[in-house]
């Protein structure tokens, strides 16, 4: 059962309840208003008699004997129903030994409960239900020629329990004719009030199946709203986690593929030359050019594997820096390069003397790499040029922290531009020829930003195709 059905069960429900509850309360009190009112008028009509009966009787002559008595109390109780507007008034008297005088009661009435009457309160009313009629009786104390009379009257109030009969099948009917009008005001009302619930499901159910940008999109301040933005915001989470995720395979798929890739071909060869080595009688010619390119190959597949293990390693190594002058840096880097390819040179432009935190294994293979690749750049003056730059860190306005920006510049052919965002991938080469003829792999750029992220610092990589390229690393400096 939906929602929206029990909610209007439960208000139609509780809606009756309240108007049946209502209903009967003021039915009931106003029954007891007319009762009151029409008991109050026979009340006094039941003083009225009792006097009448009591002129009466005392206007008889004297001395009176019982028969007279009893004659005179009979014409009275006559006279005064017909002056009350009744044909007979349905009386009961007795004298106050028990003796009765005149009995005038409806049929169904006994005389018993009468008597029940007298002897009970004679300040109260009773109700006394004679088949389809209601009567109510009155008890009163009278003298009258020095004799001590009990009367009890009874007065017909069936059009006072008539009157509520009518009024209760009245509401019944408006009762029975409000149901189906409330009971689709009602469905109404609670279908508008469950729409965003309906809403929010409707988004649930669209990202279980698989449409992770689908949002609810309620507005609002209630409770239903607040729920709605919460359950947003979780599947915003949701989906930027799913697209990292995704991302991160189809990554891990690209690394695996340009791995297999880059070690097909060394492979490849090594197998080539070591199966003629093997199968055929080659001279030594022959058989050392053979052995230069298993070697060489060896060599770039010993350097492939080095790199990885370093990419990988420096995922989880933790940044443990040490003081040094820059200046000590640079002299390493220029004693490790050795002569660069195409007689390119290196022109360090150092503004002066520093101190920076760093790794310095670690940031010497990332300055050689960038060197390297600007060689590999075939810059049109045949120079690489090393700069550097004290100022505050880019990436933190807030804090300004002084760093060294070292940049590694070249003129030669230069990145496109949709390459610029994909050349720190492992793996990822511009010209893969010019790069593996030069002993590239592809992951020196994914090294160096692995290692700028260790110094909380990243690649910045300015290029244009025909000028060069410029590579921008800031390294914290210290007192």
């Amino acid at each position: 059962m939906k929602f929206a059905t029990k909610l209007t069960l439960v208000v139609l429900l509780l809606l009756n309840f309240c108007v049946g509850l209502v209903s009967t309360i003021l039915l009931q009190r106003n029954f007891d208003s007319m009762l009151t009112d029409s008991c109050g008028q026979y009340a006094r009509m039941q003083i009225s008699l009792c006097r009448s009966i009591r002129d009466s009787v005392q206007a008889l002559p004297q001395p009176q004997d019982a028969a007279a008595r009893v004659s005179g109390i009979r014409r009275a109780a006559e006279s005064a129903g017909a002056y009350l507007g009744v044909q007979y008034a349905r009386v009961y008297i007795r004298e106050k030994d028990g003796t009765a005088v005149y009995k005038n009661l409806p049929e169904g009435f006994s005389e018993v409960d009468a008597v029940r009457a007298l002897e009970g309160d004679p300040r109260r009313h009773l109700i006394y239900p004679v088949g389809d009629t209601h009567y109510a009786g009155f008890c009163m104390q009278m003298e009258a020629a020095g004799v001590h009379y009990q009367v009890f009257s009874v007065y017909d109030v069936s059009n006072v329990f008539v009157q509520r009969d009518i009024q209760r099948r009245s509401v019944l009917v408006m009762m029975l004719i409000l149901l189906p009008v409330s009971a689709a005001a009602v469905w109404g009302v609670c279908t508008l009030l469950t729409r965003n619930i309906r809403r929010l499901e409707s988004a649930a159910a669209a990202i279980a199946g698989g449409a992770y940008e689908q949002r609810s999109g309620i507005a609002g301040g209630d409770e239903i709203a607040s729920l709605s933005r919460s359950f947003d915001d979780m599947a915003g989470t949701v989906e930027e986690t799913i697209r990292t995720l995704q991302q991160n395979l189809h990554q891990r798929e690209e690394f695996v593929a340009a791995f297999t890739h880059e070690i097909k071909t060394p492979m490849t060869t090594m197998i080539g030359y070591s199966d003629l080595l093997r199968s055929q009688s080659c001279d030594a010619e022959t058989v050392h050019l053979a052995a230069g390119y298993i070697h060489a190959e060896t060599s770039r597949l010993a350097s492939l594997s080095h790199n990885l293990l370093m990419l990988l390693g420096l995922s989880r190594e933790k940044a443990e820096l040490q003081i040094m002058p820059f200046s000590l840096l640079l002299q390493r880097l220029q004693d490790s390069l050795g002569e660069l390819p195409g007689g390119v040179r290196l022109a360090v432009e150092a503004g002066g003397e520093c101190t920076v935190a760093v790794q310095p294994d670690l940031v010497l293979v990332l300055l050689r790499n960038l060197v390297q690749n600007a060689a590999r750049a075939k810059p049109r003056d045949g120079r690489v040029v090393l700069c550097c730059e004290k100022r505050q860190r880019s990436s933190d306005a807030e804090c300004a922290a002084p760093v060294l920006a070292v940049t590694v510049s070249d003129t030669g052919c230069g990145i496109p531009e949709k390459d610029l965002p994909h050349v720190t991938q492992p793996f990822y080469m511009v010209d893969k020829s010019r790069a593996r003829s030069g002993g590239g792999s592809g992951i020196g750029l994914a090294l160096c930003e692995r290692i700028a992220a260790l110094h909380g610092s990243r690649l910045s990589i300015e290029s244009t195709v025909g000028v060069g390229t410029a590579v921008t690393v800031e390294l914290p400096l210290t007192e």
